[in-house]
């Protein structure tokens, strides 16, 4: 009797403990999920009242590079290795967050 006490014991141990990790991993995906639906300039243009919103975040400029649309949000950008990082916004341009250039790199922001 007292083994099969310990026995259960332990395996409702293991179950509470393999919920847990179930729960965390479930936890760890929304959050990946979530981030994930944050686009980015490469593939990401929405259309909104004949206006393209361009998303352009968390990236690092190594080259060249121009991010165009209607309205463009950039955050977590770093410019890097004498690259020039052109955004242009037709109606306006907003960084949330974390801009960094470099020494011997360029950013400009200009509306067309």
């Amino acid at each position: 009797m007292k083994k099969t006490l310990s026995f259960l014991c332990i395996m409702t141990l293991l179950a509470m403990s393999m919920v847990a990790c179930e729960d965390a991993l479930v936890d760890e995906l929304d959050q990946k999920n979530s981030a994930t639906t944050t686009r980015s300039a490469d593939a990401d243009a929405a259309q909104t009242s004949g206006c393209t919103t361009v998303t352009f975040y968390d990236q690092n400029v190594t080259t060249n590079r121009t991010v165009q649309g209607c309205e463009v949000e950039t955050k977590n950008i770093t410019v890097s290795n004498g690259a020039k990082l052109t955004i242009i916004g037709s109606k306006k341009v907003t960084t949330l967050a974390n801009l960094k250039v470099n020494s011997g790199c360029k950013f400009e922001i200009r509306s067309e």
